[in-house]
């Protein structure tokens, strides 16, 4: 008992939970200024231009290949020589940020690839520009696939705070080694140094499990059915009182009961949208191809292609695999760019301009 009561005080000791303050600062800073830089780095590496990815990769193969303990000795003893001089707490912070980017870069890079590109595809169609599909499509999306790597990273970098001890930080681990060096209880100062770790990291642990539910649209919306799962985190779907019920039978009357009149009102209701269709004008023709042409380099897709669909028409577009299909839906919504023709909206262009009658994408 007399062990627990000395591990107890170590472990509320202010001493020591002021240098894990300080490691968690550290954590903080490194990990805002890593993500943000290793961001920048993920979207270098999706570049199409050659030389970007290059010095992106690059740099990642460095960082990562190289001890994080050699990166601070550097930074801290390299430096001053040159004329940059920064205390101890400011060359952690660049240090293990700098480090950081170079992991964040590869787990935001996979986080992005992992939602289909179908979706920036769609975001294109709507006309949102690329950083707008970044910011609302592509990045919640990805955030599902990005949170469980991100916070094993903040959980390593919050314990990887100990090796900056050795430019003098004087943190959690150092602050337990000078404790040691007085009264040479190791078992002790370390064990209850390696709870209040654990404290820290349970509590980040502890917040990424809310973020995952923030960013898990499958748990805003509740199903007809819940799962064990979802019953035992509470998100299970609620019953409609039965006064509920009643009023809007009340209201909207009770629904056919038999297959025979559920058919005849299914047939009604397709029948009245057939006809207001029809009454919206079925001579104005919406969507005008004429003599469309698209090739990529020497392969010729669409040659001489011309459609006319009026509106409130449904049309289908059918063909083999390779036959343009989706090639002259993309030309339509202006996702590429026309080799020769032209396409009118509602008897306009839309994404190009006539000029010198030759059409120019306006973008």
């Amino acid at each position: 008992m007399s062990w627990l009561h000395e591990l107890y005080g170590y472990i509320v000791e202010p001493f020591l939970w002021d240098g894990a303050l300080l490691a968690v600062e550290i954590a903080a800073l490194a990990m805002v200024g890593g993500v943000l830089l290793g961001f920048g780095l993920a979207l270098l590496r999706l570049s199409r231009i050659g030389v970007l990815v290059g010095a992106a990769w690059t740099y990642i193969w460095f960082i990562r290949g190289t001890p994080q303990l050699l990166q601070l000795v550097f930074l801290y003893d390299a430096l001053p020589p040159i004329g940059i001089k920064l205390d101890s707490f400011t060359t952690a912070v660049i240090g293990f940020a700098l480090n950081e980017a170079a992991f964040s870069a590869e787990i935001i890079r996979g986080g992005i690839l992992s939602v289909n590109r179908n979706q920036g595809i769609a975001a294109a169609a709507f006309g949102m520009g690329p950083f707008l599909t970044m910011r609302r499509i592509i990045l919640p999306q990805a955030m599902r696939a990005i949170l469980p790597g991100m916070a094993n990273d903040s959980i390593a970098v919050l314990k990887g705070t100990s090796i900056a001890s050795v430019i003098f930080v004087n943190e959690l681990t150092f602050r337990s080694q000078q404790i040691v060096g007085q009264n040479f209880k190791f078992f002790t100062v370390f064990t209850a140094a390696g709870i209040i770790y654990l404290m820290l990291t349970s509590a980040i642990a502890g917040i990424q499990w809310l973020l995952e539910r923030r960013f898990n649209i499958e748990l805003e919306r509740p199903a007809p059915g819940s799962s064990a799962l979802g019953r035992l985190l509470g998100r299970g779907g609620q019953a409609m009182p039965a006064a509920a019920v009643a009023s809007a039978a009340s209201r909207h009357g009770a629904p056919p009961r038999s297959p025979a009149s559920a058919a005849a009102a299914r047939n009604a209701w397709l029948g009245s949208i057939s006809g207001a269709v029809g009454e919206a004008g079925t001579e104005d023709v919406f969507v005008a191809c004429d003599n469309i042409w698209k090739a990529y380099g020497a392969r010729e897709v669409l040659r001489g292609i011309n459609l006319k669909i009026k509106r409130g028409d449904v049309v289908t577009i059918m063909g083999p695999s390779g036959s343009g299909k989706s090639t002259l839906l993309r030309l339509v919504n202006h996702l590429e760019n026309l080799d020769r023709g032209e396409i009118k909206i509602a008897g306009r262009h839309v994404g190009y301009r006539l000029a010198n009658g030759v059409l120019r994408p306006t973008r």
